[in-house]
């Protein structure tokens, strides 16, 4: 699922005011943590 609204944040730039993500129990790449902090402007992801 955060694949695709990174993915989708690059593609529409909008303007996100979200802070915090929660992954849950998935497995998420090192990289996708780092684009999910930058392109989705969040402060934390856990």
């Amino acid at each position: 699922m955060y694949v695709d609204l990174v993915n989708k944040q690059r593609e529409k730039r909008w303007d996100l005011k979200a802070e915090i993500a929660v992954t849950g129990g998935a497995l998420c790449s090192p990289q996708l943590l780092k684009d999910m902090k930058k392109e989705l402007k969040l402060k934390k992801v856990k």
